[in-house]
């Protein structure tokens, strides 16, 4: 699957998920959202789900990520000269 959510826990106490890229062009023009959480209880239960990510995740090497399929790439070489528009 693919966790497409950007969160950051700052400290015990704030914390950011949302949809933006944390860049000028995803606050502007893409029209994305953050909600800022303040408390230990929330931020706790966040830093307990990116511990879980972290360790449901595989890791991909460059040799991997080199050999996945032709048609996957040229795939993802189409997005990319569309992504100004997505």
């Amino acid at each position: 699957g693919l966790l497409h959510t950007k969160s950051m826990s700052i400290d015990n106490e704030t914390a950011f998920i949302g949809t933006s890229n944390f860049d000028i062009r995803s606050f502007t023009l893409n029209f994305e959202i953050n909600l800022v959480f303040y408390g230990s209880r929330i931020i706790q239960e966040l830093r307990m789900k990116h511990k879980h990510y972290i360790e449901t995740s595989v890791q991909m090497t460059g040799e991997q990520w080199n050999q996945r399929p032709f048609a996957q790439k040229v795939f993802e070489n189409i997005v990319k000269l569309l992504s100004p528009l997505l």
